[in-house]
């Protein structure tokens, strides 16, 4: 290929911003979905199963819950190229529920290659023991503390995310009106590095190439790409709360 660049611009990251909250929605519809499952096969069991921490079987709910963690990152980036926040900056997340918590978590995982949700009780998956680990804070080496909570894997999931998705819904809420851009998300310039792929640019060509030049004209009519993710993330979050409160109504066990 050419050695053609396309430069990503603060309207692109406003529109990564919205594909994030997107991408959000699924992985927290999967965890729901998994950990569902894993309910009801604890349930199912006649009798009721007992599971030994050492023994193995699949972690659906884990797996999902690294994909959600995975997120917080995800956001951060596309929100600073997107002009919402600044580099180091971590204001958005300071008062959400479990905010500390899933940054130490994320970072056991993704930089120890650590997983903690090791103990599956009753269908549903724990954190059992408070863990130490070594990060690096510039050239000093810390230690860091995570404390295992009482919740199970899906209610700090959905804890967080519904408070996460509420507040940055409000932060992107109140941003000046001139700060949400408007457009589609592929410029002139992303056609025009993209015309130099091998499977790409035979379509492109049939395309007529002055119709690339509309695309990113504003146009009042055109919701924002910031508007459309604050209805996801508040989406996002009156679907955590009725999780919250199906969990909050399954019946102790034994079940009757």
């Amino acid at each position: 290929m050419s050695a053609y660049y396309h430069l990503i611009d603060v309207l692109a990251f406003q529109h990564q911003v919205d594909h994030a909250a997107a991408e959000l929605k699924f992985r927290m519809s999967e965890l729901i979905e998994e950990s569902l499952n894993e309910i009801k096969h604890f349930q199912n069991s006649m009798p009721p199963m007992s599971i030994s921490l050492d023994e193995k079987r699949p972690q659906p709910v884990p797996y999902r819950f690294s994909s959600v963690l995975a997120m917080l990152q995800t956001f951060r980036d596309a929100l600073i190229g997107a002009g919402v926040i600044t580099k180091g900056s971590s204001d958005i997340e300071d008062g959400v529920h479990h905010a500390d918590l899933f940054r130490k978590l994320r970072n056991a995982i993704v930089h120890d290659g650590y997983r903690p949700i090791s103990a599956w009780v009753e269908g549903r998956y724990y954190l059992p023991v408070n863990v130490k680990r070594s990060s690096k804070r510039g050239n000093k080496e810390v230690e860091v503390e995570i404390i295992a909570p009482a919740e199970d894997v899906e209610t700090l999931c959905l804890q967080f995310a519904a408070s996460y998705c509420e507040t940055l819904a409000a932060r992107l809420d109140g941003l000046p009106v001139d700060q949400k851009l408007r457009g589609l998300e592929f410029s002139r310039d992303w056609f025009a590095a993209a015309g130099n792929h091998p499977a790409i640019k035979p379509l492109l060509e049939m395309i007529d190439p002055s119709r690339h030049e509309d695309l990113r004209t504003a146009n009042a009519e055109l919701p924002t790409p910031l508007h459309d993710a604050t209805i996801k993330l508040r989406e996002i979050a009156d679907l955590c709360r009725t999780r919250l409160h199906e969990l909050e109504s399954l019946p102790v066990y034994p079940f009757p």
